[in-house]
């Protein structure tokens, strides 16, 4: 189960270069190499990508770039740490 997000722990998405962008770009599988451009110049990228590692939840689909990477890239990621 997914744990609940205290307001303290998203403040860094007001900092995120994604938070003026259209969601399809990260979303639609067609446009996602534009949401990884996006990520590129974050100043929040790696907090962002650690975010999504931490918090999603293990029974449900990851889906959408995060930090700039792909959920296979995160499958990956989770994969080479265990």
């Amino acid at each position: 189960m997914r744990q609940r997000m205290e307001l303290s722990q998203t403040v860094w998405m007001n900092q995120a270069a994604c938070r003026e962008e259209p969601s399809d770009k990260f979303f639609d599988h067609r446009q996602m190499h534009l949401g990884i451009a996006v990520c590129q110049k974050c100043v929040v990228k790696e907090t962002c990508l650690q975010w999504r590692i931490d918090t999603v939840d293990p029974w449900d689909t990851d889906y959408g770039v995060w930090g700039g990477t792909t959920p296979a890239e995160r499958d990956r990621m989770k994969q080479q740490r265990r």
